[in-house]
């Protein structure tokens, strides 16, 4: 009986994938546009400012300051004599001294001893009230009086004061108002000179900002050029390294078939 290969032997190397890898195709290379600068815009004439004369200030009218009137007197109260040092001293030295008087006569607690003890303490009061009374009113007294006299002399130094400021505020406008005109010519000038010297230099950068940027455009064209190309080689060797490999697999996969195609027909004897 004659030997027959088998319908399925291309299945002996299993299966493959016949499609080889595609050619690619590189994107039109684009041109960068180039984007002129804004025109140069000639500056606005120059402008001085106008000059504005200071004016003077009257003075203001002095001012009297008021003399304020004293508070009434008051009388001290029993409590200021209370508080009067030496008081209680006085008055518990005195009632013991009685005490002892009536002590050594034997009327200690008698009704005449005991008058004769609240005798002695009104009567001290009544003392010690008088002192305090005219130790207040003599302070109240020299006290206004200080007042009074600082007020004549603040007044007299205040009216002095207000004249001789009044003298040196009409003195010193005078002068800084000629100051005044003085530094407006001179800032007139330097405004002047630096707005000569600012329009040059501001068109001199015009200049050299367009320049940089034309030469910047040209050297990245030139990148952009080069980096297009070196993209497209890529991809060609990119593409045939993968055909060769496709191929190399495929060379492969077929040699792997005849091989096993081999081993399982040619080697068996027929039947």
């Amino acid at each position: 009986m004659a030997w027959t290969p088998d319908p399925n032997i291309r299945g002996l190397a299993g299966t493959f994938d016949y499609s080889a890898p595609t050619t690619p195709s590189a994107p039109p290379y684009g041109q960068p546009f180039y984007t002129p600068s804004s025109p140069y815009q000639a500056p606005s004439p120059y402008q001085a400012n106008p000059y504005t004369a200071p004016t003077y200030q009257g003075a203001t009218p002095f001012g009297r300051p008021e003399y304020e009137q004293a508070a009434p007197f008051t009388s001290p109260t029993a409590g200021d004599m209370q508080q009067s040092p030496g008081y209680q001293f006085r008055l518990t030295e005195g009632q013991k001294a009685l005490e002892r008087s009536g002590a050594a006569r034997g009327v200690t607690n008698t009704g005449g001893n005991m008058k004769d003890i609240l005798d002695y303490g009104q009567n001290a009061a009544s003392q010690e009230y008088g002192n305090v009374y005219g130790r207040k009113l003599q302070n109240y007294n020299t006290n206004e009086q200080n007042r009074y006299n600082a007020y004549a002399a603040n007044y007299g130094n205040a009216a002095n004061a207000y004249s001789m400021n009044e003298a040196n505020r009409a003195s010193a406008f005078g002068t800084n108002a000629a100051n005044a005109f003085q530094a407006y010519g001179t800032n007139e000038l330097g405004r002047a000179n630096a707005y000569g010297m600012n329009e040059a230099a501001r068109q001199g950068a015009y200049n050299v900002n367009e320049a940089n940027a034309q030469g910047a455009y040209a050297t990245n064209a030139a990148a952009n050029q080069y980096a297009y190309q070196q993209n497209a080689n890529q991809q060609q060797q990119d593409y045939l390294n993968q055909f060769n490999s496709w191929v190399q697999s495929y060379n492969q996969w077929r040699q792997t078939g005849a091989d096993r195609f081999d081993e399982q027909y040619k080697t068996q004897p027929p039947r």
